[in-house]
């Protein structure tokens, strides 16, 4: 007998690229590797405008894993997180991008961070906020690249190439630089699909946010390393600041491309860098070391993470009650 787990996002983060990575692709993942124990489903948030709806949401949800995009456990509030967990095998918060105080519940079973840096704040929010029985834990569950990336190989382009592939708004590119960069808009032509496909001629992806960015996400925001997982998806590089969240964690403090602050002579003399040791063994050791966050992030390794998570949220029996300390471990075959 497979367990249904439920991810529950916000309507109007429906098509939101946070949704369709955090709900939709994690559910494909765990219907591909997990799929012999599990059931996967996405639904969006009811407009609750009564008790009695509140209820009847909940209810519908008894004996599911429920796993709550961000602050979609903010909008049920405390009354009916309360009833959500009451009905539920297990009640998890995926944080992602969001400001955790924002969306922390004391009636979450298990909050999940999509980042070491993510992770560390939730800690320190538990510890000091604390939660519902005391039973409640932190997870890390690693923000993997995109599926749709599998198949796509970076073509050799002859040289260093590089491009930012994402919102306009998203990116810091000096002037001094500007020409060597090329902007490629995920919301133009084609999509992001066409945007991947156009990723596969360029072997450097450059990622350095605006300053302005990065002192409001310094303060208590984490953010996963997508940019850098999916450069590692194509075999390239990544050029981003050594502030960027979890980027020395993965990349470590001697990667050739993390550029030390926002000053556009900084950047510049970090891009002249690449150019100069492009196609070198310095080259080639921070591209083996891509290959490997390739691998920590691909499906399967976020699958084995995913499996870990949901064995951790089987708090509850069937009915609600709280499990026994003897009940039987969940076996976990290899992925």
């Amino acid at each position: 007998m497979t367990q249904e787990v439920v991810f529950i996002c916000r309507r109007r983060l429906w098509r939101a690229g946070s949704k369709i990575m955090r709900c939709d692709q994690l559910a494909d993942i765990g219907r591909r590797y997990l799929g012999d124990r599990y059931t996967f489903a996405v639904r969006a948030l009811p407009n609750l405008e009564t008790e009695a709806g509140a209820h009847a949401f909940a209810e519908g949800l008894s004996g599911r894993i429920v796993i709550l995009l961000k602050g979609t456990g903010a909008i049920l509030g405390e009354a009916g997180m309360e009833m959500l967990r009451g009905r539920t095998r297990g009640v998890g918060i995926d944080y992602v991008d969001a400001r955790a105080r924002d969306c922390f519940s004391p009636h979450a079973d298990l909050h999940i961070a999509a980042s070491r840096k993510g992770e560390a704040i939730l800690n320190r929010l538990l510890a000091r906020r604390g939660a519902g029985d005391g039973r409640a834990g932190v997870a890390h569950l690693t923000h993997h690249y995109d599926p749709r990336l599998v198949g796509r190989q970076m073509e050799d382009p002859g040289g260093l190439r590089a491009a930012y592939l994402g919102h306009p708004h998203n990116v810091y590119i000096p002037d001094l630089i500007a020409a060597h960069v090329t902007r490629i808009d995920a919301g133009g032509e084609g999509g992001i699909e066409a945007g991947f496909d156009r990723l596969c001629g360029f072997n450097l992806h450059y990622a350095i946010r605006p300053p302005d960015h990065a002192q409001t996400l310094a303060r208590d925001l984490a953010k996963p390393f997508t940019k850098g997982f999916t450069a590692a998806a194509f075999g390239a590089n990544v050029m981003v600041t050594r502030d960027t969240d979890d980027a020395e964690f993965y990349l470590g403090r001697d990667y050739p491309f993390l550029v030390e602050d926002h000053a556009p002579a900084t950047i510049a003399e970090a891009f002249a860098r690449a150019q100069g040791i492009y196609d070198t063994a310095d080259w080639h050791v921070a591209r083996d070391r891509m290959r490997h966050l390739r691998d920590l992030s691909a499906p399967a390794q976020v699958a084995r993470e995913l499996d870990v998570i949901l064995s951790r949220l089987m708090v509850r029996d069937a009915v609600g009650l709280p499990k026994t300390k003897g009940a039987a471990p969940l076996s976990r075959p290899p992925v």
